[in-house]
């Protein structure tokens, strides 16, 4: 599991007993599912995968617009959504923008793309960078940056998760929420000029999850194979917001807006379904 081995090793790690217990944490976690699902996937690639993986487990998406002509024509877009979950998030917005016809790429941690099965089936849909402060892997985020202007300048739909990882428990009220965001993509919509449409993924992880994160938020990666087989059976609910051009302030600001727009669409229980 090139991925998970990484991916601990970024978060801290790195130790001979911690390595010990990541293996025995795969075991535990059933990450074998994970290889013998993809291992049946084949050769599949993009929205054939997509249908597959969905397929297997029960899985499905209801998207719901609050503009029904908001994909109709080419042009480009750049999306902002929270990240609840973990893998889902991505396979159902790129799940629902393909359905729609859309050329999309999704904007994900570099690590993914080491995870070969992964790249393999959904290498075409996704971009990557590293958003760890490392300089030997500084040139990967170089070269998903160039490939997110092409992108653009294609009309594709670029889909960035700003938190960059899972949500978790915020506040005094122990809200479900994202992570600070990240202001990456503020870059890109500055320097190409393309409206943004904030997207809100309404799903959650189990209680079991955010306990284990208020224990250490680094123990959570070990469970996010487990939530993805937890979800089975389950339909994503996704609502598309009307695209926007960002306001006029600082980074905060236009991240700050945009975050508000996202969340907000939380509220929305009836608008136009998927076409």
């Amino acid at each position: 599991m090139d991925l998970y081995e990484s991916s601990f090793q970024k978060a801290g790690f790195t130790n001979s007993l911690s390595r010990v217990f990541i293996r025995q944490a795969f075991r535990a976690l059933g990450l074998k599912r994970l290889d013998q699902l993809l291992d049946e996937t084949g050769s599949r690639k993009g929205a054939g995968f997509i249908d597959f993986v969905f397929g297997k487990l029960g899985m499905a998406t209801n998207p719901v617009f609050l503009d029904d002509g908001v994909f109709r024509g080419d042009r480009p877009l750049i999306i902002v959504a929270n990240h609840p979950t973990g893998l889902l998030d991505g396979l159902a917005i790129i799940d629902v923008l393909l359905k729609q016809g859309k050329s999309v790429k999704v904007v994900v941690n570099y690590l993914l793309g080491e995870f070969t099965p992964i790249h393999e089936a959904l290498g075409d849909h996704l971009i990557y960078v590293n958003p760890f402060d490392d300089a030997a892997q500084r040139q990967t985020s170089y070269k998903g940056f160039r490939e997110i202007i092409r992108s653009l300048a294609n009309n594709e739909i670029i889909v960035f998760f700003p938190a960059g990882d899972v949500s978790r428990l915020r506040g005094s009220r122990l809200a479900i929420a994202d992570l600070e965001w990240s202001n990456v993509c503020i870059k890109f919509i500055r320097k190409s000029g393309v409206s943004v449409m904030p997207v809100f993924i309404d799903l959650k992880n189990s209680s079991f999850f955010y306990l284990v994160n208020t224990i250490h938020t680094k123990l959570g990666l070990l469970f996010l194979v487990r939530e993805f087989f937890s979800k089975r059976n389950t339909t994503v609910r996704l609502v598309f917001g009307r695209a926007f051009k960002p306001i006029t302030g600082s980074d905060y600001q236009v991240m700050d807006d945009m975050r508000q727009r996202v969340y907000q669409l939380k509220t929305v229980h009836h608008a136009k379904k998927e076409r």
